[in-house]
């Protein structure tokens, strides 16, 4: 009893450091993700400026 109590707690600890490893790990893929889009939108409004400056030359 004493040892499944002991197998079940470490198993426990381990569990909840892979949901912590797991939760930096998917902050971190959608910072990098949002900074991605937010650097596409800057060169889409960037290009799209560009383009209109040259239609009305």
């Amino acid at each position: 009893m004493c040892y499944l109590f002991k197998t079940s707690s470490t198993l426990s600890i381990t569990n909840t450091n892979r949901k912590n490893i797991s939760n930096k790990i998917n902050y971190f893929i959608k910072s990098s993700f949002h900074f991605f889009v937010w650097k596409r939108k800057i060169f889409f409004f960037y290009y799209l400026i560009k383009y209109i400056n040259f239609i009305s030359i």
